[in-house]
C-alpha cells in the first residue's frame, strides 16, 4: 500500500456546510492499494473528503491516478508500485509534482489512523516554524511538564468515574494509558479495561479504539515497531527530542488567537442572565471533579460481544497489545466496531474516514464490510418476523444499516439514498438518537434527492432533526446546537445549556467553550475562574471532535488560556514558568497570540533560564509576518521594543517608527471590528506620535471608544484594556 500526501481545495457549496477560512496549503493523506473493480482508486476517500473536509482534489490529479490504474490493470502490475515509479519520474508534470508527495509504505491502513487524535491529515493551514523559532520554543517545553498536565487530568477523570461512572472518563483514561501520555507510560491492559467499560456504555470513541489494542500474528512485531516510530515522528505533545528541530519546517497547526472565540460569540447584556445562572449551574456538580450533570437520557443499547482480559495472551511480545487474533477475525471485529462508531456520528471519531480508506485499498476489508451489510439486512428481516431483538437493538441495527447503505452508495443513486433515509427514520422512530442526527446529515450533504425544498427550508429541517437528536441524548448534536446558538446574542443561555448537556461527553471543543463561558460569565453561568481553569486543563488533554466540526484546534486555544490564567492568577496562583511552558505549547499547536505573549514574558525577564532579548525579537517578527490579527500587536510590540532606551544594544528610533507605522496601518484597516485592545494601542500611538502624527484629541477619542465598547461587554480581555484606556483617558483630559 502507498501513502501519499496530496493538496486539495475547499469548495464553495450551496448546502449550508461549515467552511473554514483557510484557502491554501490544505493537505490530506490518501492511500493507494487494490481498489474495487470499476472504481476510482480514491473513490471512497474522495467522498469522505467532500463530506467531512468539504474539499476536492484537482481533476488533473484524479485523471492521472485513473490512467495509472488502467495501465496497472492492463499489464498486471501493482498499482502502488506503478505510482511510486510515476512520482519519482523527473519528467512528471510540475502541477502533479507540486500536489503529490509519497510518504511511506504501510502494511496496515488502519494503523496510522488509530492515532487520529494526533494526526489531522494536514487539514490546518500550515504554520511554518523555522529552525531558530523551534529552538526557542523547545527551551520552554519538557516531557515532564506535558506528563504533569495529563497526570492532573487522570486524577479528575478518576474522580468522575468514582462519582458517576462517566463513560467519557473511561474512554479518556483508556486513551491516555493506550499511548502513554502521562507519567505512568503505556499500559495496554489498563487501556483495554477502560475502553471496554466505555464500550459497555456505548461510547463511540471507545468503540473505535478498543480493537486498536488487538493485533494479528504476522503484524504484531511490525506494527509495534511502526507505531513506536510513528509516535516519535508525530508526538501528541512536543518533547525536547533534538530531532524535533528537523521536523519544524513541516509543522502543521491551526492558526488561532485568543480572540477567536470572541468572533463567534456576541457580547451579552441580557437582563435575564443573572436569573438563569443558578438554573444552568444546577446542572453541574461540584468544582473539584468537573462532573457534568445528572440528566437521564434514553440511549440505544448496542449488543456487542466484548472480550475480557482473561483472553490476554501472555506470549505477546509487544506491550502495546492485549491479544493476538487471526487476520480475518481482526478485520471482522474492527469493521463491526467502526461501523457502530461511524453510525453513531461521523464527528466523534475517525471511523468513517478509516472505513473509506480500507474500502479503497484492501479487498479483505471490502468483503468484511459487505458481509456485515448482508448480516444487518438479515437481522432486519428476522426482526420484522419475531421479537428476538429488543426495541433498542432493532433501532441500532436500522441505524447501522442506514449508514452502510449510504456508505456503499458510491454512485449516489436516488434509490439507495431513499433506503438509507428510510432506515434512519425507522431508527429514530424506535428512539435511536443517532437516527435523527444522520437524517440531519443527509439533508446537510444533499443526499435527499427527489425531495424538492429551498435552502431556507432545508436549513430549518437540519436544525429540527439536530434538535431532536440532542433532546434524545446525542451529545455531538447537543454540542452542534450549542454552537448554533453562539451566533445569536439573545440565545447564549440556550447555547450554554446545550453545551452543559454535551459535557457528558467532554470533548475538547465543548470544554473549550465552557472555559470561555465561565471565564467571562456568559450564557447565564456565573463567572467562576476556578471552574474555567479546570475545564481548560481538561480541554488541553481531551480528545476532540473531528476538526471540521469547529474548524480549529481546541488544544491550541486551551494551552493559550492556561498560560494566560497562570500569568494573571485567574483561578490559579500566578506561575510564570508554567505560563511560559503553556504559551510555548500553544504556539507549537499554531497559536500566534501565544507567540507574542511568550515573547513579552521573555522580554520582561519572567523566565528563570538565561533569557535573550534576541529571542523576543525573533518571536515578535515571526508573528508580525504571519496571517491574522496578531500582526498589528506584534508590530506594535516591536515598535515599543526598539524605542525602549533601556535596551541600549537594540535602541533604534527610526526602526521603531517603521514598526509603529505598520501597526497603525494594520489597525486602521480593521477599525470597524476593532476590539478595546486594538483601540487602546491606537490611542497610545496617537498620544505619543508613535508611527503617526501626535494628536491627543484623536488619542482621547480612541480611549473613549475602547471604554464605551467594553461597557456592553463581559469579556475579561475587553474589560482589562478598558481599565487601561480609562486611566489614560482621564490623565489625557486633565492635560488637555
Amino acid at each position: 500500500m502507498r501513502l501519499i500526501r496530496c493538496r486539495y481545495n475547499q469548495f464553495d457549496n450551496s448546502l449550508g456546510l461549515p467552511r473554514t477560512s483557510f484557502e491554501h496549503d490544505l493537505l490530506v493523506d490518501i492511500y493507494i492499494g487494490q481498489p474495487s473493480q470499476g472504481c476510482h482508486p480514491l473513490a471512497f476517500q474522495l467522498r469522505w473528503l467532500k463530506e467531512v473536509r468539504h474539499g476536492q482534489i484537482d481533476h488533473s490529479i484524479l485523471d492521472a491516478l485513473n490512467k495509472l490504474l488502467q495501465l496497472a490493470n492492463g499489464h498486471d502490475l501493482p498499482l502502488e508500485r506503478l505510482i511510486n515509479h510515476f512520482l519519482n519520474n523527473p519528467h512528471i508534470d510540475s502541477r502533479i509534482q507540486h500536489s503529490l508527495q509519497c510518504i511511506d509504505y504501510d502494511d496496515d491502513p488502519t494503523l496510522q489512523h488509530s492515532l487520529h487524535h494526533r494526526h489531522q491529515d494536514c487539514y490546518h493551514q500550515q504554520l511554518q516554524i523555522n529552525h531558530d523559532i523551534g529552538r526557542i520554543i523547545d527551551q520552554f517545553i519538557s516531557d515532564d511538564f506535558i506528563k504533569w498536565i495529563y497526570d492532573k487530568a487522570i486524577a479528575i477523570y478518576k474522580q468522575q468515574i468514582n462519582e458517576n461512572d462517566s463513560p467519557h472518563a473511561h474512554y479518556q483514561l483508556g486513551y491516555i494509558y493506550h499511548y502513554g501520555l502521562s507519567s505512568s507510560g503505556v499500559d495496554a491492559n489498563k487501556a483495554f479495561k477502560y475502553y471496554r467499560s466505555a464500550v459497555n456504555k456505548n461510547h463511540p470513541g471507545a468503540q473505535f479504539m478498543l480493537y486498536q489494542l488487538y493485533s494479528s500474528p504476522k503484524r504484531s512485531h511490525t506494527l509495534s515497531n511502526y507505531q513506536h516510530c510513528y509516535i516519535q515522528q508525530h508526538p501528541p505533545m512536543t518533547t525536547t527530542d533534538p530531532s524535533s528541530h528537523d521536523r519544524l519546517s513541516s509543522t502543521t497547526a491551526t492558526v488561532t488567537t485568543r480572540t477567536s472565540c470572541n468572533a463567534t460569540i456576541s457580547n451579552n447584556n441580557n437582563s435575564s442572565i443573572g436569573q438563569s445562572s443558578d438554573h444552568c449551574h444546577h446542572h453541574l456538580s461540584n468544582l473539584t471533579c468537573l462532573d457534568t450533570h445528572n440528566i437521564t437520557v434514553n440511549s440505544a443499547t448496542t449488543t456487542t460481544t466484548l472480550p475480557t482480559l482473561n483472553d490476554h495472551n501472555n506470549d505477546i511480545s509487544s506491550h502495546r497489545y492485549v491479544k493476538i487474533v487471526d487476520d480475518i477475525q481482526l478485520i471482522e471485529l474492527k469493521v463491526k466496531m467502526y461501523v457502530i462508531a461511524a453510525a453513531t456520528g461521523k464527528g466523534y471519531t475517525d471511523a468513517y474516514h478509516q472505513l473509506s480508506i480500507v474500502y479503497d485499498v484492501w479487498p479483505e476489508w471490502r468483503n468484511a464490510i459487505h458481509r456485515l451489510h448482508s448480516q444487518l439486512l438479515e437481522i432486519i428481516s428476522h426482526g420484522n418476523q419475531s421479537n428476538r431483538q429488543t426495541q433498542h437493538q432493532l433501532a441500532d441495527t436500522y441505524n447501522q444499516l442506514g449508514f452502510l447503505t449510504l456508505f456503499l452508495n458510491i454512485n449516489n443513486t436516488e434509490v439507495d439514498n431513499k433506503k438509507a433515509l428510510l432506515y434512519f427514520n425507522k431508527a429514530a422512530a424506535l428512539g435511536n438518537p443517532s437516527g435523527y442526527y444522520n437524517i440531519a446529515e443527509m439533508y446537510s450533504l444533499g443526499y435527499t434527492t427527489g425531495i424538492i425544498i429551498d435552502q431556507e427550508e432545508r436549513d430549518m429541517i437540519i436544525i429540527n432533526y439536530r434538535c431532536s437528536a440532542a433532546e434524545h441524548g446525542h451529545h455531538l448534536s447537543q454540542f452542534l446546537m450549542g454552537l448554533y446558538y453562539t451566533h445569536y446574542q439573545e440565545n447564549l443561555i440556550k447555547s450554554s445549556c446545550y453545551f452543559i448537556r454535551s459535557l457528558q461527553y467532554g470533548y475538547a471543543a465543548t470544554l473549550s467553550y465552557m472555559t470561555f463561558y465561565y471565564l467571562h460569565g456568559w450564557g447565564g453561568v456565573k463567572q467562576d475562574f476556578h471552574r474555567a481553569y479546570l475545564y481548560c486543563l481538561l480541554s488541553a488533554t481531551a480528545n476532540d471532535y473531528d476538526f471540521s466540526i469547529t474548524g480549529k484546534d481546541n488544544r491550541s486555544e486551551a494551552y493559550d488560556m492556561l498560560a494566560y490564567m497562570h500569568e494573571h492568577g485567574l483561578g490559579v496562583e500566578i506561575n510564570y514558568q508554567t505560563s511560559l511552558q503553556c504559551y510555548a505549547q500553544a504556539m507549537r499547536f499554531g497559536n500566534l497570540q501565544s507567540c507574542c505573549c511568550l515573547a513579552k514574558l521573555i522580554e520582561k525577564g519572567k523566565t528563570n533560564i538565561d533569557h535573550h532579548l534576541s529571542h523576543s525579537i525573533q518571536l515578535y517578527k515571526f508573528a508580525a509576518t504571519s496571517p491574522g490579527c496578531v500582526q498589528g500587536y506584534a508590530n506594535y510590540r516591536l515598535g515599543k521594543f526598539y524605542r525602549n532606551n533601556q535596551y541600549v544594544q537594540y535602541y533604534d528610533q527610526q526602526l521603531a517608527t517603521s514598526y509603529f507605522k505598520r501597526a497603525c496601518h494594520f489597525y486602521q484597516q480593521i477599525l470597524e471590528t476593532a476590539r478595546p485592545a486594538q483601540l487602546y494601542h491606537m490611542g497610545i500611538m496617537h498620544q505619543y506620535g508613535y508611527g503617526t502624527d501626535m494628536d491627543k484629541a484623536t488619542a482621547s477619542e480612541y480611549y473613549k471608544n475602547a471604554i464605551n465598547q467594553s461597557q456592553q461587554s463581559k469579556n475579561i480581555f475587553d474589560l482589562y484594556y478598558s481599565k487601561k484606556a480609562k486611566k489614560r483617558y482621564e490623565q489625557l483630559n486633565i492635560q488637555i
